[in-house]
């Protein structure tokens, strides 16, 4: 039931995709979910969907007291794995596009942001505090937040931890097709830029134009 509590709510709220008309995000390699390694750095991006909220509804990031609407503005669940042997600090996390490069809200600007009633369910303070994951099994996807994962305050991550977080980033203009989510990682001696790039595709279910999708 709780799972069906999380779906209704969508529903009624009309963030489900109508009339035909189909949002899709995919990593450059065609898949939802996108990875780029770079040394003894792992970093997993996932676009929210509509499932993801799904997927978390039973974390504490949401309060199923409150109904509500799904914000329109892009979230990322993003995993951060520390393979090397010293401590990595997150310096900045932006996305690009076109030629823009915009800093992910920050808790007090996305809580401005979502002040509305409407979004009251989803628990910000939560949801943006860095979790550790205790186990991971190499799906982004079979995450249990409740489960899996412990919040860490830790203003850095250790070696060998994988940390989770989530991110909130502005509006992108529709015609921008391509954006590039931007991890900028500190090493005590050292800076890393880890890209994963994303396009956004729609296409129709219905209808005689637009059957496939876009490329």
């Amino acid at each position: 039931m709780k799972r069906v509590y999380i779906v209704a709510m969508v529903l009624l709220v009309g963030c489900k995709t109508q009339f035909g008309l189909i949002h899709t995000v995919q990593s450059q390699s065609g898949t939802p979910i996108a990875t780029t390694i770079q040394d003894d750095i792992t970093i997993t991006i996932e676009p929210f969907t509509e499932d993801t909220w799904v997927r978390i509804a039973d974390s504490q990031f949401i309060d199923k007291s409150k109904g509500g609407r799904l914000p329109k503005i892009p979230f990322f669940m993003i995993l951060i794995e520390n393979k090397s042997s010293q401590p990595i600090t997150i310096k900045e996390i932006a996305i690009l596009y076109g030629t823009n490069r915009s800093p992910v809200y920050t808790l007090d600007e996305l809580k401005n942001y979502l002040s509305s009633p409407a979004y009251q369910f989803i628990q910000i303070d939560e949801l943006l505090t860095p979790q550790r994951l205790l186990t991971y099994k190499g799906k982004i996807q079979t995450i249990n937040i409740a489960r899996d994962c412990v919040p860490c305050t830790l203003p850095f991550i250790p070696p060998g931890d994988i940390h989770c977080i989530v991110v909130a980033g502005k509006w992108i203009p529709v015609e921008n097709r391509q954006f590039t989510v931007q991890v900028v990682i500190k090493h005590p001696n050292s800076e890393k830029i880890v890209d994963c790039t994303f396009v956004r595709k729609e296409y129709r279910t219905k209808g005689k134009h637009f059957l496939k999708e876009e490329h």
